[in-house]
């Protein structure tokens, strides 16, 4: 295709169909730079020589591109089926690529640059667990070689997405808390909040929950840990709709999970339709109460709150806004710390898909001060339960230039990606240079239980350690060149969109 097309990149995708065109939807190859793009680069890309890849025949670089339905909900349902078949792609091309060079024993590395805010955080969602047990098959297959998984920690530390409820809270208000949950208006797509009680609490008659709009037009109250007859493979489920005169806004859905947590998901329509049949929910904040009704009852570690993520993702046009928690104690909007007594909770808010028991969460800080990135997810502290950060990689240059610079979808070009999506493919490239220099004797699975061993500690910090994990001393970041097309200009993608320069 090379030979036959030239330099005319465009010519080449477009006759492979990986473009659009006047008829055709536009395609993510249409643009100068994509999210997979930044992050292959950041994670692999190289220039003989360059950055101490002295063994740069050693590496090889297995891409998969999730299909569109993928992507299609930020909330992540339905992805399962799609990363677990990634999974199974890579292990297995990883397997005939070391096939091919006699090579015995070779490291795999995987990046997978992908969160979502809801789920238990516990580790025990079903993408979590088949993630880990395929991490831990191979690792038994290949006891010599390293086999990880990394994902970014999230950038949902200020997103006002996750709160706890205590007991402290259901005392201090004759046995009930009220969660305000904001909806905005011109929302053309649903909103969910997700609560989660411990096994101990999940008993039927001990907690009631209501639900109302911000008018009280639309109020339902039900008691989520009732005993039903319907079964599902995850075990006992209700449903009940919020309605009004046989309108409906939302949905109340209870379900057990296997190690015996219940999660309480009540899901609103969008608060903007463009069907006229289709009645919206009223925007505004909704109010949902938490009733203690047996005087009795505890929460133990908390009634664990978290609103999905509700957003556009890049070429698609939803007209998704994103809701979030209100709390009347909490009322500040750029705080990254978490306020004694509140019920919203930053620290927490971490990946709903990082905690399970074989993965690395990866965080990100800002390059030349070394303090988190304002937006970087962090785990405990105390927002309970779960995983903390494994350590922490650049995601921002500094305070005044933002994000991570890589190349871009086409010869010459090159984008700008903030977050820590671009903070874990530059730990993978740190983790990769670092199992090239070391003895394969000392970091097989048993020699070194932990892969972070592998690298050099960084002046500890306890007070961010919560944010940031165990901090190292990170490989220097590759700032990418600017490339030429064969008109001698050099293109780059700026914040604002992309313009040439001639050099």
């Amino acid at each position: 295709l090379i030979a036959k097309h030239g330099r005319d990149e465009d010519a080449l995708y477009r006759s492979v169909g990986k473009t659009g065109g006047i008829v055709k939807p536009l395609r993510p190859l249409d643009r100068d730079a994509t999210h997979g793009s930044l992050v292959m680069d950041i994670a692999a890309g190289f220039e003989p020589g360059d950055d101490g890849f002295e063994s740069s025949d050693r590496i090889r670089v297995i891409a998969v591109q999730l299909p569109d339905a993928a992507g299609w909900d930020t909330s992540g349902f339905g992805k399962e089926m799609f990363v677990l078949s990634a999974m199974h792609y890579i292990f297995d091309r990883a397997d005939k690529i070391a096939e091919g060079y006699g090579v015995t024993n070779p490291h795999l590395l995987i990046n997978f640059s992908h969160g979502i805010s809801g789920g238990p955080h516990d580790g025990s969602s079903p993408l979590e667990r088949s993630m880990s047990e395929l991490i831990q098959a191979r690792r038994k297959l290949r006891p010599g070689a390293r086999t990880e998984l990394a994902v970014p920690s999230g950038n949902m530390h200020l997103g006002r997405l996750h709160g706890v409820i205590t007991d402290d809270h259901l005392a201090s208000s004759n046995g009930s808390h009220q969660i305000l949950w904001h909806l905005q208006p011109n929302d053309r797509t649903s909103s969910y909040l997700e609560l989660w009680f411990e096994p101990e609490v999940a008993a039927p008659g001990r907690f009631s929950i209501a639900v109302s709009s911000p008018d009280g037009t639309y109020r339902h109250e039900i008691d989520p840990l009732a005993s039903t007859g319907g079964t599902r493979a995850e075990g006992r489920t209700l449903t009940a709709e919020i309605a009004r005169k046989g309108r409906v806004a939302g949905l109340v859905g209870v379900e057990t999970f296997r190690n015996g947590r219940r999660r309480v998901l009540v899901a609103l329509g969008p608060t903007e339709t463009l069907d006229p049949s289709l009645p919206p929910t009223p925007p505004g904040d909704w109010t949902v109460t938490v009733r203690r009704v047996d005087p009795t009852a505890r929460v133990g570690d908390g009634i664990l709150c978290y609103i999905q993520r509700d957003e556009d993702l890049p070429d698609r046009d939803t007209g998704a806004r994103q809701s979030w928690l209100e709390d009347p104690l909490d009322r500040r909007p750029d705080a990254q710390d978490d306020k004694d007594g509140a019920f919203l909770r930053r620290h927490g808010a971490l990946n709903g898909i990082g905690t399970g028991a074989e993965t690395l969460v990866i965080a990100g800080h800002v390059e030349t001060t070394g303090h988190p990135a304002p937006y970087s997810s962090a785990g405990r502290a105390d927002g309970r339960p779960g995983k903390g950060i494994a350590t922490s990689a650049v995601s921002e240059r500094s305070d005044f230039e933002a994000g991570v610079q890589a190349a871009g979808t086409r010869s010459g070009t090159r984008g700008t990606l903030s977050g820590t999506s671009s903070a874990t493919p530059e730990f993978i490239r740190s983790l990769s240079k670092l199992l090239l220099q070391a003895d394969p004797k000392d970091i097989s699975n048993s020699a070194m239980p932990d892969v972070l061993a592998l690298f050099d500690p960084d002046a500890d910090d306890p007070a961010s350690r919560v944010r940031l994990g165990r901090r190292f001393r990170q490989l220097r970041r590759r700032t990418p060149r600017h490339g030429h097309n064969q008109d001698g200009l050099s293109r780059r993608r700026l914040p604002q969109g992309g313009r040439w320069e001639r050099r």
